[in-house]
């Protein structure tokens, strides 16, 4: 991993590329348990307090991309590259005017797994794919990435302070269906300013140390808590520590905490009705979230 070294030049007092890294492959979950412990209580205080309420940003029925034409989508319903049902938001990270969403693809059909839409537009607004529809639009039977730039499945994005993106790509389409594991893991990285790719990396076999730990984190299907275990401790689960866990929000740089919402449970054993509203996504700023309460 010494290459990734080389990605941290640009902010002398930022975190490390390499500890970057592990941040990731822990689903980025660590980044709210640096942030200060009161915007974990504020989501609390955002559930149960009439005074502080979030702000609906963005919410579908459905979701649908930006293509460059409408043969182009037709096409694509047509083979099956895109079944709109099966497109369901999950992960999302704010970069000025840009909110990155995350499609994994849990199904076939999924036309683009990383999307972003504008902070200031409509609430149904199209996804547009990121960096490019191309780099998305890859058959859930492919056996090879077509580019280095081309996204698979991505659940978790994160943004750094250098304007970069990190996209953990699991490689894997049709995960619920035909699992095709079109390329190995990866982290993905992507320059904001520029929309380049930055480094892509693959993980090896040695990235993993023999008989070494690490952190699992786990979810219930229809909950807002993440759980973390280490699996040592799934080698003797007695020991397992029940009340080890928190919760997985997004606080952008401005103290705006995003909120992502969906049917997941439903979308995965049945199906979602069209007619309805399916996916939300809300805003609070953290002080109105907390003002009037101890966590003030």
């Amino acid at each position: 991993m010494e290459e990734l070294g080389l990605l941290s030049q640009c902010c002398e007092d930022r975190e490390t590329s390499r500890g970057l890294l592990r941040y990731l492959t822990t689903s980025l979950t660590k980044h709210i348990k640096m942030r200060s412990l009161h915007l974990l209580i504020g989501l609390a205080v955002i559930i149960t307090s009439r005074a502080a309420t979030p702000e609906l940003r963005f919410a579908w029925k459905q979701v649908d991309y930006v293509w460059e034409t409408p043969e182009q989508k037709e096409t694509a319903v047509k083979d099956g590259t895109f079944v709109q049902a099966t497109n369901l938001p999950l992960g999302l990270a704010r970069w000025k005017n840009k909110l990155f969403v995350t499609v994994p693809r849990w199904k076939n059909g999924v036309a683009s797994s990383l999307n972003y839409v504008d902070v200031d537009g409509a609430q149904d607004q199209l996804l547009k794919p990121y960096p490019s529809l191309k780099d998305n639009l890859v058959p859930d039977t492919a056996k090879e990435l077509p580019s280095n730039s081309s996204i698979i499945s991505v659940f978790r994005v994160f943004v750094d302070a250098c304007d970069r993106l990190w996209v953990m790509d699991s490689g894997l389409a049709d995960i619920l269906g035909s699992p095709n594991q079109v390329a190995g893991p990866s982290i993905v990285i992507f320059d904001l300013n520029t929309d380049q790719l930055l480094h892509r990396y693959f993980f090896k076999v040695t990235d993993m140390k023999e008989d070494s730990y690490r952190t699992m984190f786990f979810h219930a299907f229809a909950s807002t808590k993440e759980f973390c275990v280490s699996t040592e401790l799934l080698r003797n689960y007695s020991h397992i520590d029940k009340n080890e866990a928190f919760h997985d929000f997004k606080v952008d740089d401005e103290d705006t905490l995003w909120i992502l919402s969906d049917k997941l449970p439903r979308y995965m054993f049945k199906s979602l009705d069209a007619n309805e509203v399916n996916y939300r996504i809300f805003s609070i700023n953290v002080k109105d979230a907390i003002a009037g309460t101890a966590c003030e």
